[in-house]
């Protein structure tokens, strides 16, 4: 039986054995017509409270997004996530942590199609070298939040 696993941009076609697999498939649901106003609204009323509380000015800010391998609406979560956070941090206090895994990182290119132009001019995207299990690492680059102090609560200060 093939079956297409949700994989970088085209997906992934594999061949499994019906007899000793079971394949559970999501339920895909249609997207809101609205899909700025939707995440716009998540960030706003969360349960945790909404997110321009929960930072305060001068703070440095870190997101985590998935690599390409992964589907993830990035060129709209990380905007809005970006427009909460103006007026209280500056872009240069705010990276994207690319969410690599053991894969290689992501080129410019790639970055651009996952994030946008105006989102990798202004916010840094960074991708760590791949970790391979029982195999030693090369080097890694500092990261960029090494900078940085270390984050505490807006209500602790």
């Amino acid at each position: 039986m093939d079956v297409r696993l949700a994989y970088g941009e085209t997906g992934l076609h594999i061949d499994v054995d019906p007899a000793v697999t079971t394949v559970v498939e999501p339920v895909h649901h249609e997207a809101a017509a609205d899909q700025p106003g939707v995440l716009t609204r998540a960030l706003r009323f969360p349960v945790a409270g909404p997110l321009r509380e929960r930072v305060a000015r001068g703070q440095t800010v870190a997101i985590s997004a998935c690599d390409g391998t992964r589907p993830q609406p990035r060129q709209l979560m990380i905007p809005a996530v970006l427009a909460e956070l103006d007026g209280i941090v500056r872009l240069e206090d705010v990276v994207i942590l690319v969410a690599t895994g053991t894969h290689r990182g992501n080129s410019d290119g790639e970055l651009r199609r996952m994030f946008g132009d105006a989102v990798v001019d202004s916010v840094a995207p960074w991708c760590a070298p791949p970790v391979v299990p029982g195999r030693r690492s090369p080097p890694r680059p500092p990261p960029p939040w090494r900078r940085w102090a270390p984050a505490t609560s807006p209500s602790a200060r």
